[in-house]
């Protein structure tokens, strides 16, 4: 198929990267098949469609996707490359916002692998692989008391190999603390398939032998940039501000030996010159002591004015929000009651200071007080050194992208652009930008790193017509020229991209772009990496293969702008999909239907039923970090309730109808499997119900964790202080694999030594939260037993006088948030009108908290020493982590929640139907406590406990258990 075809009419002509490129072609998979195993290399139609679009707005598609695991992939990569006249682009997060991790050749992901690091020097340096977060790095520093100097504001998704490749910065790091400053050293793979490290000698020695004409290319344009005076000042003038557009020439100002230019100019090169392996970064110590203030200006230029000596007065961060921005984030939470009042043309300024110790924060707090009472201020708020009240601040600024992307019009494309001007010019930037949105009517805001100079511009529009294309591109005309007279930088942080490609030599002038493009033609002389990003002739490169952003159905799925903060966090990443590709999925189908392409929309959507439909958990993790709050787990749900036979639904409705004998029938089946297991043994019940599996969809895989059933235990009281409601999954597989007693006993147990009454229902059995049947397609069978609880809820609360409790975190949630309302397309009633009045009336605990509430003043008789505690997802989307940690820390001396932990992959029946899925979701938590010993390991959730146990090698139980033994 032509690529070109795939491109909306009008948008942008198809921006051929290389006429020398050949179409995809089987005998390309074919080649990579030879060296690459089958589950590392994706050709299909699904794959190439999502993973030609990132956190940018274009679509460029691969002619596949290869999963590099190690270093000694890439050169048989670019050998495969060069071989078969197609590029390489590296990919990581893919959250970048220029378009410089899609491409036309082969897109080699790195998500999964290249995650070592190594602390040294104490912490000083740190050693990284390019498939670590922001966030990881920092984790793992911490005990250090130190962090790396790069601070993007995608610090939880962003990758540490697109930090490097984007020079990224962020809000404190500025200039000083970016990766090009505090680079020590860098191990890197040539186009050539040469690999060297600038930390060993022996290498720098054998750079200088073996690649002679590189190192004399270097050398050369090192002494003509130096003997060019026009050149050198304009580098010096240049990057004294955030600038990252073009290649980072100014290495040939800063170092001498070819290699160490080499090493920073692949610093901010998009991976356009070679693989990053590794890096050496130094290190900043973290400052304990935080305080924050915001201050409200007449005008922007007012609050311009006072950055220089805001920052001469130590603030790590000065962030500006122009007006539109703070109007932007009215009514959020958080957000102080006064800006709604803000007159007309008001700007705000977000300071936030940082110390060793108190008494110096309290005397650079003391001083921009005095300062603030000299300026003429419409409002501020008081300092705020409490971490709570500093969040709330912080969520001014960091509501805005949210706020304004999340409000556009379905279908509509955010563009997100940022530059830099020495900050004695902010003011007038920020004057020219609101004049031009004016002048183009966009309703744009401008906001950012103001000490640095740096703002970010963020405008939506729709980008499926010509006209509309065309209107864009004149208003970044403009925005160019401003830029350009202001002596700025086109980019500051987020990357040249493709975004500005076409503009590099616009902005740095013509003997300076000929420096860039000559690193290219010797770093890379076949043009086999990240062709048309940095270093782009097509003067329309910036507007060609604009992504088209179809409208799915739902009011909140649709404000998706496929940013990819949901990726890191998503059990299924290494395995399948992701929350932004399923979304992204959803419209390529729309796309492809839309220009007639229905066969391969059909074959795009036949891959997705497993992929994007199957495979998800449903856990809603992405919600908790996704900007638009969206949680994809209700588009699968409508995937799945889509795609379910009529036959599938009558039985699925049967089952609500008639849980009780479902119920019975699955303990049974359990029970016999468990004597099976005694008769021909552990691996062959596994092995053969494997086989089944395989043959039959949806029969789920045997788990060694299964015990026989526990037996009900329905307890009366008349002075109950709670009812205590046994999910399903707990009366099904609740007993203990150790032979201690069941998880409904233990809390009973629990409950009488901390002198609380409890009432468990006898006819509990045959009820359920309702999950099975809303995450399993199931819309009639969610409704009646969504009902049906409610009705028995009233029933045991005594209408809602007492508190009724449940003791599967994931069960609660779905009770507090999912049976009253749909949560996909028209949000309609679940509930009929008297069990919704019923619902509201009812109070619905989790048994994190119950557990808070009532182990506090329990004697610890057997306190543990160091515990393993997996929150599971729904006790992060509840916001119960603290609770659980409390919990935890008053029976044992400590408390281990590992970094990477989020949801297991269990998913309720998910884990059983697909194990690969559970292999995916713990794979980096796995890692991380492998080799560790523990006295206990617990969690919340009984599937998610099994899930645990068998993939992390620990006994995980239900932390019930603790309680019950640190007490008994």
């Amino acid at each position: 198929m032509n690529q070109h075809s795939r491109t909306k009419s009008g948008v942008g002509r198809q921006n051929s990267e290389s006429s020398d490129y050949g179409d995809s072609s089987l005998d390309l998979i074919d080649d990579l098949l030879s060296y690459f195993p089958r589950e590392s290399v994706e050709s299909s139609e699904l794959y190439k469609s999502i993973y030609a679009r990132d956190g940018s707005y274009f679509q460029y598609q691969p002619k596949a996707v290869v999963r590099i695991r190690t270093a000694s992939d890439v050169p048989a990569l670019f050998k495969l490359a060069i071989r078969n006249h197609t590029s390489v682009t590296f990919r990581a997060a893919g959250t970048s916002l220029s378009g410089q991790t899609v491409g036309e050749g082969l897109i080699a992901e790195i998500r999964k692998d290249f995650k070592d690091i190594q602390i040294l020097d104490s912490g000083e340096k740190v050693k990284i692989e390019p498939g670590l977060t922001v966030n990881q790095v920092n984790g793992y520093l911490s005990g250090f008391g130190v962090k790396i100097g790069p601070d993007p504001a995608s610090k939880s998704a962003a990758m540490i190999g697109g930090v490097l490749s984007n020079n990224s910065s962020g809000m404190q790091a500025g200039v000083e603390q970016n990766a090009y400053h505090t680079l020590e050293s860098i191990d890197f793979i040539l186009a050539n398939g040469n690999r060297y490290d600038t930390s060993i000698e022996a290498d720098r020695i054998r750079f200088e032998s073996v690649e002679k004409e590189i190192f004399r290319g270097l050398v050369d344009l090192r002494d003509e940039v130096r003997a060019n005076r026009v050149i050198f000042d304009k580098i010096i003038r240049k990057y004294r501000i955030k600038n990252v557009t073009g290649y980072s020439i100014n290495s040939f100002v800063d170092f001498d030996h070819p290699i160490d230019i080499l090493a920073h100019l692949l610093i901010g090169a998009e991976g356009t010159l070679a693989f990053i392996t590794s890096v050496v970064l130094r290190t900043f110590p973290i400052l304990s002591y935080h305080s924050s203030k915001l201050l409200f200006f007449r005008t922007v230029t007012e609050a311009a004015s006072a950055v220089p000596a805001l920052g001469e007065l130590g603030a790590v961060a000065i962030e500006l929000l122009d007006f539109a921005s703070l109007m932007s984030v009215v009514g959020r939470p958080g957000v102080p009651e006064l800006v709604s009042s803000l007159p007309p043309g008001s700007s705000a300024l977000l300071v936030d200071f940082q110390a060793e110790n108190a008494e110096v924060l309290n005397g650079l707090v003391a001083a921009t007080n005095d300062y603030a009472s000299t300026l003429d201020l419409v409002a501020a708020t008081a300092f705020s050194t409490a971490e709570d009240e500093r969040s709330k601040l912080w969520a001014v600024r960091d509501g805005v992208f949210a706020s304004v992307g999340g409000e556009r019009p379905p279908g509509t494309t955010v563009i997100l652009e940022d530059v830099a001007v020495d900050p004695e010019h902010l003011a007038e930037l920020v004057l020219a930008l609101n004049g031009l949105f004016n002048k183009y009517q966009y309703q744009g805001a401008v906001f950012g790193h103001a000490k640095a100079g740096n703002i970010h511009f963020l405008i939506t529009d729709d980008m499926s017509s010509r006209e509309r294309v065309e209107h864009f591109s004149r208003l970044m005309d403009e925005v160019i020229e401003e830029v350009i007279r202001l002596d700025g930088s086109l980019k500051a942080e987020h990357g040249t991209g493709r975004a500005i490609a076409p503009f590099v030599e616009k902005e740095w002038g013509s003997d300076a772009y000929s420096i860039m493009k000559r690193v290219k033609e010797l770093l890379d002389p076949g043009c086999i990496l990240n062709p048309g990003v940095l270093i782009n002739a097509d003067p329309l490169g910036h507007i060609a293969n604009i992504k088209p952003m179809g409208v799915i159905g739902d009011v909140v799925v649709d404000k998706c702008i496929e940013c990819g903060y949901c990726e890191h966090i998503c059990p299924t990443r290494y395995v399948t999909l992701t929350p932004r590709q399923r979304i992204s999925a959803h419209r390529v189908r729309l796309d492809l239907t839309e220009r007639g392409e229905d066969r391969i929309a059909r074959e795009v959507w036949r891959d997705y039923s497993y992929a994007g439909e199957a495979s998800c958990v449903a856990d809603g993790m992405c919600s908790t970090v996704c900007p638009m709050g969206i949680n994809t787990a209700y588009l699968v749900d409508f995937d799945r309730s889509s795609s379910k036979s009529m036959t599938g639904k009558l039985g699925m409705k049967l089952a609500a109808l008639e849980f009780q004998k479902v119920e019975k029938l699955a303990k049974v089946a359990i029970s016999a499997g468990v004597k099976s297991r005694r008769l021909v043994g552990k691996s062959a019940l596994v092995k053969g119900t494997d086989m089944l599996a395989n043959r039959l969809n949806g029969f789920p895989h045997w788990s060694n964790e299964f015990v026989a059933p526990p037996q009900m235990i329905p307890q009366h009281s008349v002075n109950a202080e709670v009812v205590y409601f046994p999910a399903c999954v707990s009366r099904i597989f609740g007993s203990s694999k150790s032979g201690k007693d069941s998880l409904m006993q233990t809390i009973l147990k629990v409950a009488s030594r901390a002198r609380v009454a409890v009432h468990l229902p006898s006819d509990s059995e045959g009820l359920c939260c309702s999950q099975p049947w809303s995450h399993n397609g199931s819309d009639l069978g969610r409704d009646i037993m969504s009902n049906r609880i409610v009705e028995a809820m009233w029933r045991w609360t005594d209408g809602g006088r007492i508190p009724v409790m449940c003791d599967v975190t994931s069960c609660t949630k779905t009770l507090l948030d999912e049976i009253a309302v749909t949560q996909f397309g028209e949000r309609q009633s679940i509930l009929t009108p008297a069990n919704r009045k019923r619902y509201n009336e009812l109070k619905i605990i989790d048994i994190t908290e119950w557990l808070d509430q009532v182990t506090g003043d329990m004697k610890v008789t057997r306190p543990f020493g160091k515990v393993l505690l997996h929150p599971t997802c729904a006790s992060r989307e509840l916001g119960l982590v603290d609770a659980m940690v409390r919990v935890a820390a008053r029976f044992a001396n400590t408390v281990v929640v590992p970094r990477s932990a989020s949801c297991c992959g269990a998913g309720g029946n998910r884990g059983m139907l697909y194990p690969e899925i559970v292999e995916s979701a713990l794979f980096d938590e796995a890692r991380e406590v492998e080799g560790q010993y523990f006295d206990g390991a617990y969690s919340l959730a009984k599937t998610c406990e099994m899930a645990l146990s068998e993939q992390l090698g620990y006994d995980f139980e239900s932390l019930v258990y603790l309680v019950d033994e640190a007490t008994s």
